[in-house]
């Protein structure tokens, strides 16, 4: 028989982000992802999460007016 009574829990890590569900608001993972394109294991709705908050400006074509 184990005894876990005796183990120090896992240290936290602050640069990793808990990510949830937009939809049903279940936990997915932890981590520190740019982009996140995956379907929900529990709704099945895909989740589509960008951290880039002010994404490059559209380069016009010269000939648009």
């Amino acid at each position: 028989m184990y005894k876990f009574d005796n183990i120090a829990p896992i240290q936290s890590n602050t640069k990793l982000k808990s990510y949830y569900c937009s939809h049903c608001q279940e936990f997915l993972m932890k981590g520190n992802v740019q982009k996140l394109y995956m379907p929900c294991p529990y709704c099945q709705k895909l989740i589509q999460a960008n951290t880039n908050e002010n994404p490059p400006p559209q380069i016009m074509n010269e000939n648009q007016d």
